[in-house]
């Protein structure tokens, strides 16, 4: 069952874990205590190893950043499933998400859940041996709709 959190030490441990660890940029330990407090954050747990951060950007505009250990990731496309669904039927209207060169399972996940890409910027995310490009991909609540068939024949707020 996913529930919203605000463990730090539990995301900050996933976010740490040597297989998650290079993606996030920079070095040193990762903390996302910061994230997870800006106002309008929200911050879901995947109970078998895994974290969906839902960064406010804006009323309705969120930024995701998605965390899950590698035996978890089986339970990532259908934990994203839930998340948009809670996520764009409490109002959201775009969600966004940046993903470094390198990183395919994010790549994936983002393609499976109906998110475009929408931009592009060169060797900008800091990673150990120099900066790579990422790529920004974006969902919103009508192309969500669309793509959803338990949503088929409902509407949404506009």
């Amino acid at each position: 069952m996913i529930t919203l959190t605000m463990d730090v030490e539990a995301v900050n441990q996933i976010a740490n874990h040597p297989d998650v660890r290079p993606f996030l940029g920079g070095e040193g330990p990762a903390d996302l205590g910061p994230l997870m407090d800006t106002p309008g954050s929200l911050t879901f747990w995947i109970p078998e190893g895994g974290v969906f951060i839902l960064h406010a950007v804006s009323l309705q505009v969120y930024n995701a950043h998605s965390l899950f250990l590698p035996w978890a990731r089986r339970y990532s496309r259908q934990a994203m499933r839930d998340v948009l669904g809670m996520v764009f039927r409490a109002g959201a209207k775009e969600i966004w998400t940046m993903i470094p060169d390198g990183n395919r399972a994010a790549a994936a996940l983002a393609k499976l859940g109906g998110f475009s890409q929408i931009g592009f910027c060169d060797r900008m995310f800091p990673v150990p041996g120099g900066p790579v490009a990422v790529t920004t991909w974006a969902l919103t609540r009508d192309a969500w709709v669309a793509r959803e068939e338990r949503n088929r024949g409902r509407t949404c707020q506009q």
